[in-house]
């Protein structure tokens, strides 16, 4: 793989300037990544890292390994003390989104829906213990996005992104001059005129 950069100095130079990426990098990085899962996925003390490493294979698009990656990591997570859990700010949440997106992914809706409905109950039971902050808000508003997506041409479906989009758009009110927001709300937005 090549990379053509263009010099212009002093001289005005036109002539494109060829760099070689080194894919074994790349590739040696993704060894490493895989080595830290295999690490991580060792230690029940700190899932944290093998949850990271799993989301790494996902974005590489290696959603087998990533799926076995965050079943070990809620594996896991179940057999640690509810105490320890709270210290960890909504992983076991994020974790079984993440599995459930990856479910989706590779075609398994039914399996997706059970996971977005576990990390659904489990944000909005943070959400109670903080409900005036507004990334939870925003996280629960996701998870019922995309798990709308999965339920597609159902009134369950339009249900929950009409909550969805009514939770969103309460964080804009909220935050009026934050685009991320509105981005998330106009995204939402657009998703229910398709399922309609």
């Amino acid at each position: 793989m090549q990379c053509v950069l263009s010099v212009a100095g002093p001289a005005q130079q036109t002539e494109p300037v060829k760099r070689v990426v080194a894919l074994k990098f790349i590739k040696a990085g993704m060894m490493h990544c895989c080595f830290n899962f295999q690490r991580h996925q060792l230690s029940a003390a700190k899932p944290r890292g093998a949850c990271e490493s799993a989301d790494t294979l996902q974005n590489m698009g290696r959603f087998d390994e990533s799926e076995a990656g965050f079943r070990q990591c809620l594996s896991v997570m179940e057999k640690v003390p509810v105490a320890q859990m709270k210290t960890w700010g909504g992983l076991q949440r994020r974790t079984n989104a993440r599995l459930a997106w990856v479910l989706a992914k590779t075609q398994r809706p039914r399996e997706a829906e059970q996971y977005y409905t576990k990390a659904l109950k489990q944000a909005v039971d943070e959400l109670a213990g903080s409900p005036k902050n507004a990334e939870l808000r925003i996280g629960v508003s996701g998870i019922q996005h995309r798990l709308a997506l999965v339920l597609q041409d159902t009134q369950e479906a339009e249900n929950l992104l009409c909550e969805s989009i009514a939770r969103a758009g309460e964080v804009v009110a909220d935050f009026p001059h934050t685009a991320h927001y509105r981005m998330i709300l106009i995204d939402r937005n657009l998703d229910l005129s398709r399922l309609s």
